[in-house]
């Protein structure tokens, strides 16, 4: 009777795990096999587990998360359970044709590589077989390489033994991450209550088994045929608690894939250490950044810090710092902000008022100031000249009925020359002023903002030995000559104040050179360009019966007028 009563138990359980909890599971599977924009497996620590045995075939896509411009270079890791002797066939399918996969294997230590493999094609499938050298655990870098439009490239990925060994016990293999980040949770603690009674729910017996993951993937040798229920807990998560049953898995490995709530208290059932977000610091400067990926660690990993202040992660040199524009230094800014230090921004520790400030360019309007009769909104609440009785007067020393325009305004005229207006750039030389004419000396004569404008540009050559005379083979445009710059550009030796004219070759005397010249105090039969009718064009320089402007005697094969040859007297 009591066996009829626990099989008919036995037949209610099992609909109960086809209907309730395979149900329960699924959402899981759906996870591990439809492909995401965003997976956290781009490093050795957050590997997938994939289950070699039942020749599961996980979907993977390549995607940057974050910290990088482009999806060159992306990786992807799982890892796998090993049995020694086995032969293991890797293999990435359905890549597409925007990515050249590159597999690597790697030790259980997950930094030693024991082999990789690389077709040097892109969109081709990959694959790479390997005999497994003793029992564990093995990681796997599938990397996309060479492209870099391959971003949210899926393909599919697979770890199978040649031959699967006979088996009776099985392991339950087991991931404990946070729901809503999906970062493994570092020491947490899984008790896994030995087999229940299938009819009442209770154990056979045994004692409990508490494991710690500490982010990692474990096994744990159970029987076949029977109900387990387990409980996991982690310092601030909600504990979590299921069951499972292997009567109707073929699997060695049992895969369990757990996701913890963080609890609302902040408790939690185990002795682990207490967790924190870390975030990525791409500069290295120990700033994190707030746009990039965070983790939650029970203690500070390399590459990540622990604040999210770095306004530009790119620059070492730049850091959590928020700078304020207050070009008119009156500690007042316009609320222009930038990441780092720059001319005319100060930080707002320094500032008065981070914004505000209506006219950033007069040191003499912001919100602090009383509004004066000037036709301006000085007080920068958006009225101009509100409740104003009185004209603003400002400083006019050089009496030229324009003021200074740096001065603050006053409501008295406290000096002898006031003007109520502040438009003088240079209250110091009455013929600076707006509206006076722009004459060539460096100055801003008429307050425009520019110097020396509209007025005709000549060369100048850099005079470089001081002998008044410049090489024309450094110039400069303006409308008068800067320092060290002459009207002369005929000096032929800018290195010796002593040479500066060259000389022309005559040494027929006819007053025509055959376009030699020499650089030097004049050598015999040279004369300079003024003494010459022209300084080249002479055929014959020993003879002064011939040159450009020689009567040509026909017939006598002589070129007197150098044009090229002798005169026919048929002409």
């Amino acid at each position: 009777m009591m066996e009829k009563m626990r099989d008919k138990g036995f037949d209610l359980w099992k609909i109960f795990v086809v209907c309730v909890l395979l149900p329960i599971s699924l959402p899981s599977l759906a996870f591990a096999l439809v492909p995401d924009g965003y997976e956290e497996d781009n490093s050795r620590w957050q590997a997938r587990f994939i289950d070699a045995e039942a020749i599961e075939i996980q979907q993977h896509n390549f995607h940057d998360q974050g910290e990088r411009d482009y999806v060159l270079d992306v990786e992807d890791w799982v890892v796998f359970e090993g049995v020694s002797g086995n032969i293991y066939n890797i293999k990435v399918t359905d890549a597409g044709n925007n990515c050249n996969a590159v597999i690597e294997l790697y030790n259980s230590d997950d930094t030693t590589r024991i082999g990789y493999t690389d077709d040097e094609f892109e969109g081709d499938d990959e694959s790479y077989s390997w005999t497994c050298i003793g029992n564990g655990y093995y990681y796997v870098k599938i990397t996309n390489y060479d492209s870099i439009s391959g971003e949210g490239t899926e393909y599919k990925l697979s770890v199978s033994p040649s031959s699967a060994p006979e088996f009776s016990i099985r392991k339950f293999s087991g991931i404990v991450s946070d729901a809503d980040f999906g970062v493994r949770i570092e020491g947490a603690a899984i008790q896994i209550v030995c087999p229940i009674d299938d009819w009442n729910g209770t154990s056979f017996g045994g004692d409990s088994v508490p494991v710690f993951f500490h982010g990692r993937y474990i096994t744990l040798d159970i029987k076949a045929g029977h109900t387990y229920a387990f409980t996991v807990t982690a310092d601030g998560y909600d504990e979590y608690s299921a069951s499972f049953d292997l009567n109707k898995t073929t699997r060695k490995v049992e895969p369990v894939d757990i996701k913890m709530d963080i609890s609302a208290s902040g408790g939690g059932g185990s002795a682990s250490p207490s967790f924190n977000y870390y975030y990525w610091d791409g500069d290295e400067d120990d700033w994190g950044s707030p746009w990039h990926s965070r983790i939650r660690r029970s203690s500070r990993p390399a590459g990540y810090s622990e604040n999210k202040d770095d306004c530009d992660d790119t620059d070492p040199n730049v850091h959590g710092e928020t700078w304020y524009k207050d070009e008119d230094d009156d500690g007042y800014s316009d609320g222009t902000k930038r990441c780092g230090h720059s001319e005319g921004y100060k930080r707002e520790s320094d500032l008065i008022a981070i914004s505000g400030d209506c006219d950033d360019s007069d040191n003499a309007v912001h919100p602090a100031v009383s509004e004066i009769c000037n036709e301006k909104d000085d007080n920068c609440n958006g009225q101009i000249d509100e409740d104003c009785s009185a004209l603003a007067y400002y400083p006019d020393a050089d009496g030229d009925g324009y003021g200074d325009k740096n001065a603050a305004p006053s409501e008295t005229c406290s000096s002898e020359n006031c003007a109520t207006n502040k438009t003088d750039c240079n209250d110091s030389d009455a013929t600076i002023h707006p509206g006076a004419v722009e004459v060539c000396n460096n100055s801003d004569d008429d307050c425009d903002g520019d110097t020396d404008e509209g007025l005709p540009q000549q060369t100048y050559c850099k005079d470089v030995d001081g002998d008044g005379h410049g090489a024309l083979n450094n110039t400069t445009s303006d409308c008068g000559p800067d320092d060290g710059y002459v009207e002369n550009c005929d000096d032929c030796n800018d290195g010796d104040e002593n040479i500066w004219l060259t000389y022309y070759k005559d040494a027929d005397d006819d007053r025509y050179s055959d376009g030699t010249k020499s650089c030097t105090p004049p050598p015999v039969g040279y004369k300079l360009e003024s003494d010459l009718s022209a300084t080249s064009g002479d055929c014959n320089d020993a003879d002064s019966s011939i040159h450009p402007k020689a009567t040509e005697i026909c017939g006598d094969n002589i070129d007197q007028d150098c044009q090229g040859g002798d005169l026919s007297c048929d002409d």
